[in-house]
């Protein structure tokens, strides 16, 4: 089993389905524990509301992609690259 995190503060977490439902609940309990998270979905302009949340938009990287295209993905994990290292 992993160990469980007891600070979230800068970690770095990508959760797919951000946009709605258990994974806007799970980005937005992590946003307010300080960590860092990408959010990613189909729904670009839902992803922008709850990236709006985030405290001054710095923690939040909104990343819309269809997990069905390959090539969004890529694109995708290449911006996360760019931006998180």
């Amino acid at each position: 089993m992993n160990r469980p995190f007891r600070d979230w503060h800068a970690q770095r977490v990508w959760i797919v389905g951000a946009s709605s439902g258990i994974g806007a609940a799970l980005a937005q309990a992590l946003l307010a524990r300080g960590a860092r998270v990408a959010l990613s979905a189909r729904r670009a302009d839902a992803l922008a509301q709850l990236a709006g949340t985030a405290v001054k938009n710095e923690a939040a990287l909104v990343l819309p992609l269809d997990l069905g295209d390959t090539a969004a993905f890529a694109a995708a994990l290449d911006r996360l690259e760019r931006n998180w290292g």
